[in-house]
């Protein structure tokens, strides 16, 4: 079964559409509204990595939420931050780094 999470965002002028399709695979893309409003583009995909599962059986989509986007003045800036799994984290969309903002599971 496929389930889809998605959520809108502004940032810097710019419409933004977070969209996870596939609740057992760690993948997610964004999308950016062109100027003229005709469509939507893939600005990123992101991937991460296994080790976000606490469990190997746990289902990481059950406890998981787009909070926010971010658009830098500059590409390097750019993050995306999210509920996972029981932590608040940020990930950076061009260096793909992740941290940890908050842990509510400790």
């Amino acid at each position: 079964m496929v389930d889809c999470v998605f959520k809108l965002f502004t940032s810097r002028g710019c419409l933004l559409l977070a969209v996870a399709f596939d609740t057992h695979a760690l993948k997610l893309n964004v999308y950016e509204m062109s100027n003229n409003y005709s469509g939507w583009s893939v600005k990123y995909f992101v991937t991460l990595d296994e080790g976000w599962r606490s469990t190997p059986t746990n289902n990481i989509w059950n406890s998981f939420g787009f909070l926010s986007i971010t658009l830098g003045e500059r590409e390097d800036d750019s993050f995306l931050v999210m509920f996972l799994d029981g932590k608040v984290v940020r990930y950076n969309f061009v260096s793909r780094n992740v941290s940890t903002l908050t842990n509510y599971r400790s």
